[in-house]
């Protein structure tokens, strides 16, 4: 396991390093009983270290075995999450990996920049894969139907655009991968077809960020009950001095 991958080169550092080393300690991942991702804490101690996380807590805030397999229910789920989030998949023959963005996962019709942002393999081999090259088409996500527009729908990192070098169409179930593309560092991360297993995010921005979602699907909810209310008004002002009103005037049906 990780942990003792690590523990071994404690024991080779001096003192010094040793407490130098030990200032980093795991997040813990809360909702991780939602995961279906297998030694979930030897990958934990492993993100963190690339990461260099901060945030002593993690959550799942999507799982696509709980809150339903499709684009739609993931940009649901992490509506308002403002901080880092990883996105972890594994395919059918039990491969790990994903990509890590600092963006926020909101519908767009172009890439996002995020010099941040990486692509890895946890395994059966352990590769990463970080920004670089001359391009900036980091970090894709699309979710609204929109023909005029003819845009794929789905999650990409890096290539181009119907040429991503990791993509996860809108079913999510099945997805493609490149080894190189002029954002991302070169390496094979996935096979370059494969079936998608599982599909979480995790959100990493510890309890502000948490905190600041909340917030912000609070201001949703009230946001539609005034949209509710001012078409209710519109309904019933309409009704009072419109046509309908007047035919039925006419007709001798009201007062």
């Amino acid at each position: 396991a990780f942990e003792y991958f690590v523990w071994s080169k404690f024991l080779t550092k001096a003192d010094s390093e040793v407490k130098e080393v030990f200032d980093f300690w795991p997040p813990y991942l809360l909702s991780g009983d939602l995961s279906q991702i297998p030694e979930i804490n030897s990958f934990i101690w492993l993100l963190g270290c690339i990461i260099e996380s901060t945030d002593s807590t993690w959550k799942v805030i999507y799982a696509a075995s709980n809150h339903g397999r499709s684009l739609n229910r993931l940009v649901a789920q992490t509506f308002g999450y403002a901080g880092p989030t990883i996105l972890m998949l594994q395919d059918s023959e039990g491969r790990i990996f994903g990509g890590y963005t600092s963006e926020v996962w909101t519908s767009k019709a172009d890439y996002r920049e995020d010099t941040s942002a990486f692509l890895f393999c946890l395994s059966p081999n352990f590769v990463v894969c970080r920004a670089s090259g001359s391009d900036r088409n980091h970090v894709y996500l699309y979710s609204n139907n929109k023909p005029h527009l003819q845009l794929p729908q789905g999650i990409g990192f890096g290539g181009v655009i119907r040429g991503f070098r990791l993509w996860i169409g809108e079913d999510m179930d099945r997805g493609e991968s490149r080894d190189i593309c002029a954002s991302f560092a070169r390496g094979n991360i996935a096979p370059s077809v494969f079936a998608i297993y599982v599909t979480e995010v995790w959100g990493c921005g510890g309890e502000k960020a948490e905190q600041d979602q909340k917030n912000a699907l609070v201001a949703k909810d009230r946001e539609i009950e005034q949209r509710r209310k001012v078409k209710k008004e519109f309904v019933a002002e309409t009704w009072d001095s419109g046509p309908s009103k007047f035919v039925m005037d006419m007709a001798g049906k009201t007062g």
